[in-house]
């Protein structure tokens, strides 16, 4: 063989070592697939992450109403969350005989019956009057259940004289005295506690002094329920005044948690991945990832 066939020979090998162009869009395509299956199971392991932290956060969430129940006496009321920024966004406990109004929940209840955190009476700061303590935990919140909010007067300045007339000299300071109680629960971080929001989606910082809630870990507010009637008139199911607690519960289980739910005093409920709860719907695609917890 002369040199030249020779290099013709060697060059001709080395061509054919190289990759077609069907053989580099099969590699591609099958690199393109496993990157696709990796992303859905890493999707897959953090939402079942999620999921867990979000129940262990509602587990600690009602090991924190059972404890303030033991030192009270009695359990948090409902918040109201449908009031406007231009009312004010003061603390404001709903009666029981109209919290058929807010749907029997809120989610304002938590954050400063549990933790002691926000400017209730939304004077414009955060101080001893707002319940009875600065920094974490909280004073009794009182006879009235919510830290003076019935004694807060027209002037605006009731809640203050509450305060001020439970006031005492310590150390030559004056004080408000008196075990502290909480936070009964603990957070993992700032995202858990954020400001809250009106039924409307406004949040309290505007004009007023914002009101907080407790979040899951996909941002959506913790729900606490009470005072549905226990007693429903003849035809009416418990979902037509509690509706969205049954959507991540299979069939055959719906009526033993209705049974239930007529003898707790509270349920938790998370709006799941999805942040979104459909009232009086129990079908609804967007109750099916709803996480509930009743009082245990």
């Amino acid at each position: 063989m002369t040199q030249s066939e020779t290099r013709k020979h060697v060059a001709n090998r080395r061509i054919r070592r190289g990759f077609t162009l069907i053989e580099v869009l099969m590699v591609v395509a099958i690199i393109a697939v496993l990157v696709g299956l990796l992303i859905v199971a890493l999707n897959k392991v953090r939402g079942t992450g999620e999921r867990a932290s979000t129940e262990k956060l509602m587990q600690s969430i009602d090991a924190g109403l059972s404890q303030f129940n033991a030192d009270h006496g009695f359990f948090p009321p409902l918040l109201d969350d449908t009031i406007g920024t231009g009312g004010g966004g003061e603390l404001q406990p709903y009666p029981v005989d109209r919290s058929d109004d807010v749907d029997y929940y809120s989610v304002l209840t938590l954050a400063p019956y549990l933790m002691g955190v926000g400017d209730l009476n939304g004077d414009g700061d955060v101080d001893q009057y707002d319940d009875g303590l600065e920094g974490a935990g909280f004073r009794d919140p009182g006879p009235d259940r919510a830290w003076g909010y019935a004694y807060r007067g027209t002037n605006g300045n009731g809640r203050a004289a509450y305060w001020t007339s439970k006031e005492k000299l310590v150390n030559q300071q004056r004080q408000i005295p008196g075990k502290t109680y909480g936070p009964y629960v603990q957070v993992s971080g700032d995202r858990q506690v954020a400001i809250g929001k009106n039924r409307a989606g406004v949040p309290f910082d505007r004009d007023v002094r914002p009101l907080f809630v407790i979040n899951d870990f996909w941002g959506g507010s913790i729900r606490y329920y009470r005072n549905w009637p226990k007693v429903l008139p003849q035809g009416e199911r418990l979902e037509d005044h509690v509706p969205v607690w049954f959507g991540s519960l299979a069939a055959d289980q719906v009526e033993s948690f209705r049974m239930q739910a007529r003898s707790v005093e509270y349920v938790l409920m998370s709006e799941g991945p999805d942040t979104k709860a459909k009232n009086n719907d129990i079908d609804a695609a967007e109750n099916r990832d709803n996480i509930v917890r009743a009082q245990s």
